[in-house]
């Protein structure tokens, strides 16, 4: 659907201006549509507490975020942040990545299902 990057500036620049380079690092963002088959809520592979607080179930996310969590920890990725829903931090070396799923249900202005990755990176 989307893609774009966004520039941060350099934090040890000798004259610092907002948004004007130097630039340390960008944050790039990529948004997808949402394949009907990512759309379900899924049970997923780790636990959360339950309503009360006491037990440990299992999360209900949608089933794009359980893709991305099992694949992007195959390849290194370590998961830092969940949202408790439907976004995920993940982080290997200086990079993050986080993963958001909007599925958009009964959305009044009937805009499609779509998942954002965005990577802040220093390259």
């Amino acid at each position: 659907m989307t893609t774009y990057s966004i520039p941060q500036t350099a934090t040890d620049s000798c004259l610092p201006t907002e948004n004007g380079p130097p630039y340390d690092a960008y944050w790039t963002y990529d948004t997808y549509t949402l394949p009907p088959k990512g759309r379900p809520i899924v049970s997923a592979p780790w636990k959360v507490p339950d309503k009360y607080g006491n037990t440990r179930v299992p999360a209900r996310v949608p089933s794009v975020l359980v893709y991305y969590d099992r694949k992007l920890r195959e390849r290194g990725w370590k998961r830092q942040v969940w949202s408790g829903c439907c976004e995920m931090g993940f982080k290997r070396g200086a990079a993050f990545l986080d993963v958001r799923v909007g599925l958009n249900l009964n959305d009044p202005y009937k805009r499609p299902p779509f998942y954002q990755l965005s990577l802040d990176h220093d390259e």
